[in-house]
């Protein structure tokens, strides 16, 4: 493996050229060090005798180790925002007014949550635990339960149907 030291100075102006281009999205220091590992990677494959030099061969793998870097960033940030929107929705819709009579029914479902459905299977009644009362996804679930996205639709499909059973002959 070849020396990378004399190419740290290389490294430390490609970051400061990203950093400029990504303002406000990483740190200088960050990209530095994406840099200094995707030099590392790229001092692991050169090769001599292919007509270039590693400085060139490198400047490749840095300044692509810099923009996954920041790729990774942004997607973390787009999926925060989505998170935060899809929590603000929910508070908005869980504050809209309800009737009376819609507020009730919610109350029954809620008891009948807690206490248990009867007749309803114990992975059945956690199914629609752990999705309503905790709001956890489908894998989620099947994560938790230890079985698979599938079974979870069906246990949760079952249930439902039990649930608006015992709501609709007024049961609770």
């Amino acid at each position: 493996m070849t020396a990378i030291t004399p190419l740290l100075p290389m490294v430390n102006a490609a970051a400061r050229r990203f950093r400029s281009r990504v303002y406000g999205i990483c740190d200088r220091e960050d990209l530095f060090q994406e840099g200094v590992v995707g030099l590392l990677e790229a001092a692991t494959r050169y090769e001599t005798g292919h007509g270039c030099s590693l400085a060139t061969f490198g400047a490749k793998r840095v300044n692509g180790a810099m923009l996954d870097h920041v790729r990774k960033l942004a997607r973390r940030s787009v999926e925060r925002a989505d998170d935060k929107l899809a929590e603000r929705r929910t508070k908005a819709f869980a504050a809209t007014t309800r009737s009376m009579e819609s507020r009730v029914m919610l109350l029954r479902i809620r008891h009948l949550l807690k206490t248990g459905v009867p007749g309803m299977a114990a992975m059945e009644l956690e199914t629609l635990r752990l999705r309503y009362r905790d709001g956890l996804t489908v894998r989620d679930v099947g994560d938790r339960l230890k079985v698979s996205a599938a079974t979870v639709v069906r246990l949760e499909a079952k249930a439902l149907a039990q649930l608006r059973e015992m709501i609709s002959l007024g049961h609770s």
